[in-house]
């Protein structure tokens, strides 16, 4: 990173105040003892969520929740907000959390500014979001569930290596899914 870039300016006010908090004896618990700089040393504690801008959320919801099995614990309309964080003014979104045990989906139906349609050709090998990995208990019969449900997979059911079992499904929209389960001996 360039010098006296905001990145330097927040890893050194940072520094900074976990030397005070150690003189104290007063860390706070979301801040880990750690040599900072070194990966995985930094005040990242787990992945939260994965979010997408969906065209219908009305079909995005029921799909994650009739299908998937997912429970829709938020649903607010934002606006000016959001238009300060994404940098776009007169931004207005409405944004559903769809949970399933500690994770979640995060759905974004903007009004404005609109969103765009997905390239076509859009493949697994571009650049980006991939996926949305689930972990499944029975991965034959979480197989069958969504094929009755008429789910199109991208291909085959794969044992991509000894004992985890992987298959790739299209979402509600334009987002592409993935069960897996490792069977433990």
């Amino acid at each position: 990173k360039r010098p006296g870039s905001r990145y330097q300016t927040l890893r050194s006010n940072l520094r900074r105040n976990v030397k005070i908090w150690l003189k104290k004896g007063s860390l706070p618990n979301r801040v880990k003892l750690a040599q900072f700089g070194k990966p995985g040393s930094l005040v990242f504690t787990r992945a939260d969520h994965v979010a997408l801008s969906v065209r219908d959320m009305e079909k995005v919801i029921a799909f994650y929740r009739d299908v998937i099995g997912m429970e829709k614990v938020f649903d607010r309309e934002f606006g000016e907000e959001m238009g300060r964080l994404i940098g776009v003014p007169g931004t207005r979104v409405r944004i559903v959390h769809m949970k399933l045990q500690d994770s979640v989906v995060e759905l974004f139906d903007y009004s404005h500014p609109k969103g765009r349609v997905p390239r076509p050709d859009a493949q697994q090998s571009d650049y980006g979001l991939t996926h949305i990995g689930f972990m499944v208990e029975d991965f034959w019969e979480t197989y069958r569930y969504l094929v009755d449900r008429g789910v199109e997979f991208l291909g085959e059911p794969v044992e991509i290596r000894p004992n985890v079992f992987v298959a790739y499904f299209r979402g509600a929209e334009y987002e592409v899914c993935e069960i897996r389960e490792i069977v433990r001996e």
